[in-house]
Order: C-alpha cells, then sequence, then structure tokens
C-alpha cells in the first residue's frame, strides 16, 4: 500500500503525487493539528498560526499584493501530507531525496491554490525573511533557554503569539485564504 487516507476522505498516493483531490480545507485541518517545534515549546502554537502570521508579515512588507500573501500561507502547505522534518535534519544530505519530493508536492500545491508554480526569487526572499522573524518571535516567545546557541535569527517581532486552539487555527487559516481568494 502507497497511499494514505487524508482528513476528509481524500487519498494521496506516495508512489503517484498528486494534490488534485485535495481541498484546502485538508489542508488547513492538518496544519491546524500539527505543532510547531515538533512539539517541543511550552505551549501548542500549530503549523496553520505560523503561516497565518507568516502571511500577516508578508503583507507588511509586500502590501496589496495577493499572490505573495497566498504564497507565505501556503509556505508550509506540503506538511500537511508529508509532515515536517526538523530543520537541522532537513539540510541534511541524508534527506535530499525527500527535500526534492517535498519541492514537488508543495509545488503542486502553490499551482494548484495560488495559481503559479513557484514564488519568484525574490518572493521565495521575503517568505523566508518572515518565516525566520516568526521563527524567532516564536523561539522568544515558546521555548525555554537553549542548551546551545542557535543559528543566527533575526530579531523576534513585536507581536503577541496568539496561541489558538486548533479548531480556531483552522478557521483562521481558511478565512485568511478564502479572503485572498475572493
Amino acid at each position: 500500500m502507497s497511499w494514505v487516507q487524508l482528513a476528509y476522505g481524500e487519498l494521496f498516493d506516495f508512489a503517484d503525487p498528486s494534490v488534485d483531490e485535495i481541498s484546502i480545507e485538508t489542508i488547513a485541518h492538518s496544519l491546524a493539528l500539527q505543532c510547531r517545534f515538533s512539539g517541543h515549546c511550552r505551549r501548542f502554537v500549530s503549523v496553520a498560526e505560523h503561516s497565518v502570521l507568516t502571511a500577516r508579515r508578508v503583507a507588511e512588507l509586500l502590501p496589496e499584493n495577493q499572490v505573495a500573501e497566498l504564497c507565505a500561507l501556503l509556505h508550509d502547505a506540503s506538511e500537511a501530507i508529508l509532515c515536517d522534518l526538523p530543520r537541522p535534519l532537513k539540510q541534511m544530505e541524508i534527506v535530499a531525496n525527500y527535500r526534492e519530493w517535498e519541492a514537488q508536492v508543495q509545488s503542486q500545491l502553490f499551482t494548484k491554490f495560488v495559481g503559479v508554480d513557484q514564488p519568484t526569487q525574490e518572493l521565495k526572499k521575503i517568505i523566508k525573511q518572515a518565516d525566520n522573524e516568526l521563527l524567532a518571535t516564536e523561539k522568544a516567545q515558546n521555548m525555554d533557554t537553549p542548551p546551545r546557541e542557535w543559528v543566527v535569527l533575526p530579531d523576534p517581532l513585536t507581536i503577541e503569539l496568539p496561541f489558538w486552539a486548533p479548531e480556531q487555527a483552522e478557521q483562521v487559516f481558511l478565512g485568511h485564504y478564502r479572503r485572498l481568494k475572493a
């Protein structure tokens, strides 16, 4: 068996990866139930919450650019299907094939839900900046003192994390998506 059933009955076949049958509701539901930092934080903060906050930050950096905001909202969408790996592991050569496969699925998701195959290189840099700013903010507000120094991160944002429950994170994510697509 090479497939899994997703939240609302859709099928994802790892041997023949296609996102044609996957709904935005499935993406939102899964991301809302996945905790950042593989759950190694003081309070639950979902990938869906992180994605919404990243999209809001990109909207501040690139006002009136709905494609940029949609790409930021969906920058971790592949995690709804494939799950995520901790960043240090994801950067190791041992998972190079996984990164390629994840990029393929992510590209399909961008095409389906945003209408672009990939964000431009310039937009990728801005999304990565916002993603790292949120990472620094989440670290500052939701992690204990580290046993070693992390990689260099930007300064945390001056926002308070909302710590939405999964149900709320799912609804906020979907509302944000629908507003941008309207």
